[in-house]
């Protein structure tokens, strides 16, 4: 009697097709055949979840059979995966794909440095975000604070969707507290999304989709220019109030007032870019500092002033600076540098506990971290020239410089009149000096008269 064949081990069916529970996430895998009769397999898509909450096992679930049922929409009706069909993609899924594809890799160090003179190509923007901390952050507050306009597809968008309308994404746009979003974060925001659609439209796919963003009509205008100066009084009492945050706290603001630099730089800022700390001229070069020219990478160095270096010094107390690392560490990771943010929300803590905060919405009074820059740019412009201020505070052009520069009424008055000092003075000497000559013309050759002449010159008479 033939022997039977053992049975092999019986699958499960799913209870939810193409949808897999992996212990920690949920798995969605979708098998199609493509107009060429070719089997196919979508890219794997996981949900996760926590595994010790039922309900965001629940939550991950709904969202991974949501994601499997699109999906199998899209190839029963256009033949194709939703990823490449436009009137199956909402703006969240293009700013999910522009987080994934460009923003993570350079997180993770895949992706290196901005290029000198990189040409503006397809796929090419991702070696050239230096701001991609901030995008991440603008993508991050659309997604959650903005689901609804985010769920929105991408052929039902058009430029009053974005501006122009009460129900626009301009107007849901909120700055501090409840107050709408100034013109220059808008305008923040509004360059992220351009630029997600640039890379639909050449790397994507899908060229035949307009990008909104340019066609908009009406965008706020930016007045986003300063003349405020910290006074030093009012620099002392936020000094007082910073002293209840921590040591690198304190010392990277310190650093912000007396070197000008830009909040960027100053947490960016490693121990082996700075030089001759033994001596009294140590210096700080800063890398890939801002920069108009795409792609372009500049470094400045300056001079550290005493008060510089002893908010550093404080960091370190008797011990030399280490071979590297960074000058202001996360307090919680020390592998980290400090987020700018940090350092701002610290400020305007300490600015609250000081009582410097302007009455009703009105801020243009009241002192803002980046005023330190203007503060020290105001100071440097008064003793030297412009174009070595410039080689000191990293700006390219004058007429920025002179958006830094608040002189005082009474320093330009007193400045004036030493110059007109100087120049009277001057005017005098030379009329001396002119009737001096027209005196010696007139003696002649008569030695008698010219000796007479000489001595009464030498005696002041």
């Amino acid at each position: 009697m033939p022997r039977k064949k053992p049975l092999g081990r019986v699958r499960r069916r799913a209870a939810y097709p193409g949808v897999y529970d992996r212990g920690t996430y949920w798995q969605v895998r979708i098998r199609f055949t493509d107009v060429g009769r070719v089997g196919q397999e979508l890219k794997s898509h996981r949900s996760p979840y926590d595994p010790q909450n039922p309900e965001s096992k629940k939550l991950a679930l709904n969202a991974a059979i949501a994601y499997a049922a699109a999906e199998k929409k899209s190839l029963h009706k256009h033949g194709r995966p939703r990823i490449e069909v436009a009137s199956e993609n909402r703006l969240a899924d293009w700013l999910t794909r522009w987080k994934e594809e460009v923003l993570d890799p350079i997180e993770a160090g895949k992706i290196g440095a901005p290029i000198k003179r990189a040409r503006r190509v397809a796929g090419a923007e991702s070696q050239l975000r230096k701001g991609w901390k901030q995008e991440k952050s603008v993508i991050s507050v659309l997604l959650k604070r903005h689901a609804g306009f985010c769920t929105r597809l991408i052929t039902d968008l058009g430029p009053d969707d974005f501006c122009g309308r009460a129900d626009s994404l301009a107007s849901m746009l909120r700055g501090r507290g409840t107050a709408q979003a100034a013109p220059a974060t808008i305008r923040r925001y509004f360059a992220v999304i351009s630029a997600v659609y640039r890379r639909a439209r050449g790397s994507w796919g899908f060229s035949k989709v307009k990008n909104p963003i340019p066609e908009i009509e009406g965008l706020p205008a930016v007045f986003n220019e300063r003349d405020r100066v910290i006074r030093p009084a009012e620099f002392a009492r936020i000094l007082v109030a910073l002293e209840v945050a921590d040591a690198t706290t304190q010392a990277a603001i310190q650093f912000l007032r007396w070197t000008a630099c830009r909040r960027s730089e100053a947490v960016s800022l490693r121990w082996e870019n700075i030089t001759d700390w033994d001596t009294k001229e140590p210096v700080a070069m800063f890398l890939d500092t801002k920069t108009p020219k795409l792609g372009e990478r500049l470094h400045r160095s300056i001079m550290l002033p005493a008060e510089a270096v002893a908010a550093l010094q404080s960091l370190l107390g008797n011990e030399k600076p280490p071979a590297q690392g960074w000058v202001f560490p996360a307090p919680k990771d020390k592998t980290k540098p400090i987020r700018g943010d940090s350092l701002t929300q610290a400020w305007e803590r300490a600015r609250t506990r000081a009582g410097l905060v302007a009455i009703e919405d009105n801020d243009e009074d009241t002192p803002r971290l980046h005023d330190l820059r203007h503060t020290r740019t105001t100071e440097i412009a008064k003793h030297i020239e412009a174009l070595k201020a410039m080689k000191i505070t990293g700006h390219r052009d004058p007429r920025t410089l002179a958006r830094y520069y608040h002189p005082d009424a009474k320093d330009l008055g007193r400045a004036i009149a030493r110059g007109e000092a100087g120049a009277n003075k001057e005017k005098s000497a030379s009329d001396t000096a002119s009737a001096v000559e027209q005196l010696i013309e007139a003696v002649g050759q008569d030695p008698a008269m010219r000796r007479a002449l000489i001595e009464k010159l030498i005696s002041g008479g």
